[in-house]
């Protein structure tokens, strides 16, 4: 039988989750962030309590991956939670970037 909150709970995007000290960095007018958790959807960023991109429409920033991969990115801060904030992104990180940082975390948690 089918649970009818199962498909509410569903996330529409693939989560990756880094390990620490092997997160790529958000970059926001000269502010640097480590990265979390991504998804071609969204992301997760650290970052002290502070509300200052929140209501902000759009928000332009860049990704610096650990591989050297870099993707603009476009989107607006959605909530922000104890040390975290989360941002919806209206121009995505590709799927192919999203594979290849799979493949790159899988290597790093499993040496």
């Amino acid at each position: 039988m089918n649970n009818p909150n199962a498909s509410a709970q569903r996330r529409e995007h693939f989560r990756l989750t880094y390990p620490l000290g092997s997160q790529p960095v958000l970059v926001v007018n000269g502010e640097c962030y480590d990265v979390r958790e991504i998804s071609e959807g969204g992301l997760r960023f650290a970052s002290e309590a502070s509300t200052e991109y929140l209501g902000k429409k759009l928000i332009e920033a860049d990704i610096h991956f650990p591989d050297g991969t870099k993707s603009s990115v476009e989107g607006k801060v959605v909530r922000q939670e104890k040390n975290e904030t989360i941002f919806e992104l209206f121009k995505h990180v590709s799927h192919p970037i999203i594979i290849a940082q799979q493949a790159l975390v899988a290597k790093l948690v499993l040496v």
